[in-house]
């Protein structure tokens, strides 16, 4: 209570700048659903493409468009 205000809103400001934005539910539902599919699929091509996006979601993990 001893601070300005104003420099409450800069350090605050500058923590939530440096924090990593994440959708741990969003990134949950996918491994879940990869998982799913993974005890269901018996077609070896479609296994293939579900080890294919996963190859691209750990080689590129901030696709965005400003990114690209």
């Amino acid at each position: 209570m001893a601070k300005d205000p104003t420099e409450w809103l800069l350090g605050t400001l500058q923590a939530a700048s440096t924090m990593k934005v994440v959708n741990d539910s969003a990134e949950r539902a996918i491994a879940l659903m990869q998982q799913y599919n993974l005890s269901l699929t018996k077609n070896e091509e479609q296994k293939q493409l579900l080890c294919l996006v996963e190859k691209h979601k750990k080689q590129y993990p901030t696709c965005t468009k400003s990114a690209l």
